[in-house]
């Protein structure tokens, strides 16, 4: 395995986007608990939201769980719309802990989690299902919901087409996508105003392919996050992701707290949309010696290799390996120490080992 493990790259936009969806609703709840720890720092509010609660008394708890039910709900609907396309795992990984009932405050920050969360889910279900399959699958009970998915669906079915209405329908498409490039936006205005039967059709057809454009580069952004983000949940270092990855190619490393000098090389060319991985061995220019630690730590990775494809896989990134070697089938590709990235583990250990140097006086 240090000598290359190669493999294809298949996206699924689908999944892909709605991973990512949730890992920037992640995000963006771990900012809303920061913000709430500070809040939480300040004794005086402390004790005014203590007094709040008090008073709101038990109504305020009824209410309060009222709206848990109902996030929850929202949540378990959305998860269930989203079962075809086989995310449930990318889902649940991003779902924040229901905390006590007897913890308001807690219930009522988890509350606005899940709101966040289901906000982003539903804009992503929206781009990919379609408008009207997500209405309608709103408007039903969650047992309802449930039978309809049990009934045989036909396999290949393709998604809802987009619908006719040229410029507001086709914009809906990118809704969970953010704001729109100037291009598209210029496109969808002029398109709206225009009534010259044949300038609509042309100026529709520059809008497809604009817009096209725009979510295959969404699809290769939210691809570089999933990667990046599959890795730390995984519980490696990694250094930070370049959003072009999948554009441009290009190289990233990552590594466990532990491998001292050994990291994984990762590096991916988006023309042939294949990646291959090595391990490698962080060393002083010059130094060419090879150890047993090199051929341990290729047994360790050939080891952990099949898990990470996996949690890929369920994100939308299936890699098909179609070249692998044996651990010590060639040996460790030794790197200049300067040219690798810096991970804090490493850092740390340059500080303790740095000779301490004693002022003149």
């Amino acid at each position: 395995m240090s000598a290359p493990a190669t493999a294809i790259i298949a996206v699924n936009p689908a999944i892909v986007i709605l991973a990512a969806a949730g890992y920037i609703a992640a995000e963006a709840i771990s900012g809303y608990r920061q913000a709430a720890d500070l809040r939480e720092q300040n004794q005086a509010q402390r004790e005014q939201n203590l007094a709040a609660q008090k008073q709101a008394g038990a109504e305020g708890q009824k209410a309060l769980l009222e709206r848990v039910q109902q996030t929850d709900e929202r949540y378990n609907r959305l998860t269930l719309l989203a079962m075809p396309l086989g995310v449930s795992q990318a889902l649940h990984a991003t779902r924040p802990q229901r905390p006590a009932e007897q913890n308001p405050s807690a219930l009522a920050a988890y509350v606005e989690q899940m709101r966040q969360l289901c906000n982003k889910l539903e804009e992503a279900l929206r781009e990919t299902l379609g408008e009207d399959a997500v209405t309608k699958g709103q408007g039903l009970s969650l047992e309802a919901l449930e039978e309809s998915l049990r009934e045989p669906r036909e396999t290949g079915s393709p998604l809802p087409p987009p619908p006719p209405d040229a410029s507001i329908r086709l914009l809906a498409r990118l809704a969970s996508l953010g704001p729109l490039p100037e291009e598209i936006d210029k496109l969808a205005r002029e398109l709206k105003n225009t009534t010259h039967t044949e300038r609509a059709r042309l100026l529709e057809l520059e809008l497809r392919q604009a817009i096209q454009q725009f979510e295959e580069r969404a699809v290769q952004k939210a691809s570089a996050l999933v990667l990046e983000q599959t890795l730390k949940d995984l519980g490696y270092q990694v250094e930070p992701v370049s959003d072009t990855l999948f554009v441009e190619g290009g190289i990233t490393h990552f590594r466990r707290q532990g491998w001292n000098d050994h990291l994984v090389r990762m590096r991916i060319d988006a023309k042939k949309m294949t990646a291959n991985f090595n391990v490698i061995r962080a060393v002083k220019a010059g130094d060419d010696e090879h150890g047993v630690m090199d051929h341990l730590a290729e047994d360790r990775w050939c080891t952990e290799f099949p898990a990470f494809l996996q949690a890929l896989a369920a994100r939308g990134l299936e890699l098909e390996v179609t070249r692998q070697l044996p651990a010590g089938e060639l040996p460790v590709q030794l790197v200049d120490r300067e040219l690798l990235p810096r991970f804090s583990e490493e850092e740390n250990q340059q500080r303790m080992a740095a000779p301490k140097q004693k002022q003149l006086r």
